[in-house]
């Protein structure tokens, strides 16, 4: 007998952001993308939403205040909630 289990958070008691809120966040991210910034998951789609969440006055887990960007399990779960996203090896010359 094989048992499968999956594991999904959709627990809203630590939500951040709203809907709309998260899907501002994910039109930034291709539109910086479509303009060929580049963006990887240290440098940019961790940090910009914990700076969108202080500049907007949203309460944030400590851990995101102690390390100055979202986690990893927020991350992960961001890109489940927005499968537009796709977040590949870099290519050379390239990132996201």
């Amino acid at each position: 007998m094989e048992l499968n289990f999956a594991y999904y958070n959709q627990c809203a008691v630590w939500m951040v952001f709203f809907k709309d809120e998260e899907s501002v966040l994910v039109q930034y991210l291709i539109f910086a993308y479509n303009m060929h910034f580049g963006l990887s998951k240290k440098r940019k789609v961790k940090k910009l939403p914990f700076e969108y969440a202080k500049a907007n006055g949203k309460k944030c887990p400590k851990s995101w205040d102690a390390h100055g960007e979202a986690g990893d399990q927020w991350y992960f779960d961001f890109l489940k909630r927005n499968k537009v996203l796709s977040v590949r090896k870099p290519q050379v010359g390239q990132e996201l």
